[in-house]
């Protein structure tokens, strides 16, 4: 089995809280790993690369 995570937009500036979840086509980032686990680090790298923007 493989996971597969895209990174949400926020796409609404009057709700900060809110993000959408893009299609994997259409995603500004996207993981497909083999181990669940491994979704934690990848989430974890993109907070540092993306908390900016």
């Amino acid at each position: 089995m493989r996971w597969l995570m895209t990174l949400g937009e926020r796409t609404r500036p009057d709700a900060p809280t809110y993000a959408e979840d893009p299609a994997p086509d259409q995603a500004r980032a996207l993981a497909l790993v083999d181990d669940f686990a491994h979704l934690f680090t990848v989430l974890q790298q993109w907070r540092q690369e993306y908390a900016r923007n």
